[in-house]
């Protein structure tokens, strides 16, 4: 049971991401990251409206080649984080002293930013 005056990390959540998108004043940076943002799931519709049969040999094909692409998803998900040395947190930690912002907060916000490498 939370206290009355607890918030929920999701709550907290969307308000950090609320402040850091108002943050960024440049319309055309604000255009880039929401397109992309949205790029992943436009590629994955076009794929599914777009998708043709394959023949029976390039089935065969990719169900053996598939697991081995899965793997190598997995390696560079695990050890990229690692690699870069971290820095994906949505403010650096000393600027919100003055707030309670939960652990959990912190750590969706994390998973938030994780697949984003790119700095604009």
């Amino acid at each position: 049971m939370t206290p009355p005056g607890d918030v929920g990390s999701s709550r907290q959540l969307l308000a950090l991401l609320r402040l850091r998108w108002r943050m960024i004043r440049s319309r055309p940076l604000r255009a880039a990251i929401a397109a992309i943002t949205l790029l992943p799931a436009a590629l994955v519709v076009a794929g599914l409206f777009g998708m043709q049969p394959l023949p029976d040999d390039q089935t065969f094909n990719l169900s053996l080649a598939t697991p081995t692409f899965y793997v190598g998803f997995l390696v560079l998900a695990v050890l990229a984080p690692l690699v870069s040395g971290g820095g994906y947190e949505l403010y650096p930690p000393d600027q919100l002293v003055a707030y309670s912002v939960k652990p959990s907060t912190v750590f969706r916000g994390t998973l938030v930013l994780l697949p984003s490498t790119w700095r604009g």
